[in-house]
């Protein structure tokens, strides 16, 4: 499967608030164009997408020009202790959602499963990153 993720300078109308745009998105291939304040403004929340999209290896990256990698250049600065609460709540959902998957199309629960997301959602509440 290929992610792409665009950030895009806007046009003037943008610029001074006669027309508005944030993102736009397309499933076919799975892209979001974002704009420029929305993606950095996404990037100081310390979005995980987002922040995959900074941190891809340069092997994976199908074309960047010298805005972008000037973007990338400045991803560390972009980096805060939020990470570990959008990383650890981007896991939690996703467990959560694996387990309601399972319970849905099996019937039953998945043994361990439900022991991990209360370990993951205390560890979450109770652990800081200095």
């Amino acid at each position: 499967m290929i992610n792409v993720w665009v950030c895009c300078w806007c046009g003037k109308n943008v610029v001074l608030g006669l027309d508005n745009f944030e993102q736009k998105e397309s499933e076919e291939p799975d892209s979001v164009v974002y704009s420029l304040r929305k993606f950095v403004y996404l990037a100081l929340q310390n979005n995980p997408n987002i922040l995959d999209a900074l941190f891809v290896e340069k092997n994976h990256i199908i074309f960047i020009n010298d805005f972008g990698k000037e973007l990338r250049n400045l991803r560390y600065d972009f980096l805060s202790k939020k990470v570990y609460k959008t990383y650890g709540g981007y896991a939690y959902s996703q467990l959560k959602k694996m387990v309601a998957v399972t319970k849905k199309s099996e019937g039953k629960k998945l043994e361990g499963v439900n022991t991990r997301l209360t370990i993951l959602k205390k560890k979450r509440n109770g652990c800081r990153i200095c």
